[in-house]
């Protein structure tokens, strides 16, 4: 049954391809994007997760044996938990704070963290992030 991750690599490719071609696409519905169009950060951001899914769509989509089919699911499935996990930390705020626009500061924070030589924005990413969340308690 090699249809079934097979189509899953073709729509995965598809959606790569989009978003690469409009970052728009994932940004809009979000509600992280900035007045009409992303912003250059957002844009670059969205791009390699769009080329990153391109290629592990096509590698799914591709594979030609079962070895190379479950090892194009690892990389799918791996990608899209790291996902999981940074992104869902970058953009959790402190509870009841779920507006938009402190999720498209997180996110902003997060992506500029990203670039090369950029220690200091990674520091104000984790003050920021630290910042929000209330004291432990402690005993």
């Amino acid at each position: 049954m090699t249809w079934l991750p097979r189509a899953l690599g073709i729509a995965t490719a598809a959606y790569g391809a989009a978003i690469t071609a409009k970052p728009v696409l994932p940004l809009k519905p979000s509600g992280m994007l900035h007045g009409h169009a992303p912003e250059a950060d957002q844009e670059a951001f969205v791009r390699t997760l769009g080329v990153r899914d391109l290629a592990s769509g096509v590698a799914m989509a591709l594979a030609p044996g079962r070895g190379a089919m479950r090892t194009a699911i690892a990389v799918r499935v791996a990608s899209d938990l790291g996902d999981l996990v940074v992104l869902g930390r970058v953009l959790r705020g402190p509870a009841g704070a779920h507006e938009g626009h402190g999720r498209r500061r997180r996110l902003g924070r997060a992506v500029r963290a990203l670039r090369p030589g950029r220690e200091e924005a990674a520091r104000r990413t984790r003050a920021g992030r630290s910042a929000g969340r209330p004291p432990r308690r402690t005993r």
